[in-house]
């Protein structure tokens, strides 16, 4: 759910002392438990033990790193978050990032979703019948029905997923390779896969275009042994204008 400053190790303690059983229990959390947790010595993802801070960078004080965890907290629930992320965050098994893109496009609202049968899974771009399997087990489960509950009634509300628009990209699998100059990697992908496309990290035959930025490598390379389409990124704009009208 992209909650800023809440990691593994932190998330691991509020478990280890009873606090977080699953994800709605986080917005339970006493304030005065934040406080306890951050005043605690402690070394997470390369962090300086608290008190010491890295050099020549203050650390925050316990009272401070609480309330900047509740105000991350409360941003989660400020507005409706996409339903991709919060698919994502129910830890389903075999459900990625590309997946839950593709699980909230095709359905499009929650309710949906958990309904849906292991064959109408396996009618969604990219779930196969092992993904389509594990993920309606996991819908099937009554405790995880409770988990998706209890984040709604905690008022963290999943937003409808917009349908991708038409275009040069619908239904086609692009691999970016190379430095983009007028776009970052992440806009990119965020671009074509708003309009329907897929990005992939590698190139094969089921690819359908390659968008080679400066200093293209074997990506490019292979993409031209397989006959693959490859344009560059003046090209890769231009269809981007072309597919928002």
């Amino acid at each position: 759910m992209d909650i800023e400053g809440l990691g593994e190790k932190l998330a691991m303690q509020l478990v280890d002392r009873g606090l977080v059983k699953e994800f709605a229990d986080l917005y339970a959390v006493p304030f005065e438990a934040w406080q306890q947790l951050f005043s605690r010595p402690r070394k997470a993802d390369g962090e300086a033990e608290a008190g010491k801070g890295k050099k020549g960078v203050k650390p925050q004080l316990p009272e401070v790193a609480a309330r900047n965890m509740e105000r991350a907290l409360e941003a989660t629930r400020a507005e409706p978050r996409p339903l991709r992320s919060f698919l994502l965050a129910l830890g389903i098994p075999q459900v990625g990032e590309a997946t839950a893109t593709a699980l909230a496009r095709h359905f499009r609202t929650l309710e949906p979703f958990l309904d849906a049968s292991e064959e109408e899974l396996q009618q969604v771009r990219d779930v196969g019948p092992e993904t389509g399997r594990e993920v309606r087990a996991w819908t099937s489960e009554p405790q995880n029905r409770k988990v998706v509950r209890h984040l709604l009634d905690a008022g963290v509300l999943p937003a409808p997923e917009e349908s991708p628009r038409g275009g040069a990209f619908a239904g086609k699998t692009v691999v970016l390779t190379g430095g983009l100059v007028r776009l970052a990697r992440d806009e990119a992908k965020a671009e074509i896969e708003r309009r329907g496309g897929k990005v992939s990290g590698s190139v094969s035959r089921k690819t359908d275009l390659v968008v080679a930025g400066a200093e293209a490598g074997s990506k490019l390379d292979k993409a031209r042994s397989l006959g693959v389409k490859v344009v560059e990124e003046d090209e890769f704009l231009r269809m981007l204008e072309d597919g928002a009208r």
